[in-house]
Parts: structure tokens; sequence; C-alpha cells
């Protein structure tokens, strides 16, 4: 028997409880597969926040490299807001010197045409 089966079947057998009684009741007290069935648990539950506080470690990393992307992003984007403006600039200009160029050619083949 463990000393703690041996302390409470001494104290049972010091109130007159009958020996077999005594012994199946501090047996039954004294069930050692429990602390061992509960250390196992205790370990395993350890050791699955231990690898919960990776992931999680992973994922702030992860989630840190995200925001840096994302600022890339938005850096990119204004650029090219900035880009599509000038663009815009640039065709409407285009349009006037294309419009300046056809109404000075028109003017030539009228003059050719109809000026001798």
């Amino acid at each position: 028997m463990a000393q703690m089966v041996s302390e409470v079947y001494d104290a049972l057998r010091s109130v007159n409880v009958p020996e077999d009684k005594a012994r199946k009741a501090a047996e039954a007290l004294a069930v050692p597969d429990i602390r061992r069935v509960y250390d196992a648990r205790f370990d395993k539950i350890d050791g699955d926040i231990a690898a919960l506080k990776a992931d999680v470690a992973g994922l702030k990393i992860d989630v840190a490299g995200l925001k840096t992307d994302v600022a890339t992003l938005k850096t990119d984007v204004a650029t090219l807001k900035a880009d599509f403006a000038a663009l815009k600039t640039d065709v409407t200009l285009m349009k006037w010197m294309l419009g300046f160029v056809l109404a000075m050619n028109a003017g030539i083949l009228a003059r050719l045409l109809f000026v001798h």
C-alpha cells in the first residue's frame, strides 16, 4: 500500500472499522492511476498552450508583414493616381494639338482647292 493508503487504513482501523472494509476504502481513495492521468492531461494541456503561443507568435509576424504590404500597396496606388492624373493632362493637351493640326490642314486644303 502507498503511504496515503496506510494513513487512511490506520485512521479507519482506529475507529473500529472492520479490516476488509478499511482496506477497500483506503485503496479506493488512493487510486494512483488518477494522479498519473491528470498529470498526463495537464502535461498535454501545457504542450497545447505552448503550441498555441508559438502559433500566435507566427500569426503576429504574418500580420506585421501584411501591414507592411498594405502600406506598400497604398503608396503604389497613390503613385498610380498621380501618374493617371498626369496622363489625363497629357491626353487633353494631345487632343488640342491634334485639333489645331487638323484645322491647319483643313485651312491649307481649302486654300489649295478654292483659292487660286
